[in-house]
């Protein structure tokens, strides 16, 4: 079974974790809002924005919109919880959709 949600950020330069409950996936699917106007970027707890990928003034995975990243399944008892994932972007209001699962 997998689920499906969205993740916004209000304001640049403040991450927001993909979740605020507790969420354990096994894996979990990112996608970039096509719409987008800016690079979003993935992580964890220190995950910032930064002048675009090239500027290396960041700290995640930048994806531009309407691309997406597959944090696959770990194995074993290891999951990941969604709340720890973080979402950063270059402007205001841009998101992220995301399906995730459990094996």
């Amino acid at each position: 079974m997998y689920y499906s949600s969205r993740a916004k950020v209000i304001t640049h330069g403040v991450p927001v974790p993909l979740t605020t409950d507790r969420v354990m996936a096994s894996w979990v699917e990112i996608v970039a809002d096509p719409s987008n106007t800016s690079w979003v970027y993935v992580g964890g707890p220190n995950t910032t924005r930064g002048g675009g990928p090239l500027s290396k003034t960041y700290e995640g995975i930048p994806i531009k919109p309407g691309v997406w990243l597959l944090m696959r399944e770990m194995g074993g008892y290891a999951f990941y919880d969604l709340r720890y994932i973080m979402v950063d972007s270059e402007t205001d209001g841009d998101s992220v959709d995301f399906v995730y699962g459990r094996s």
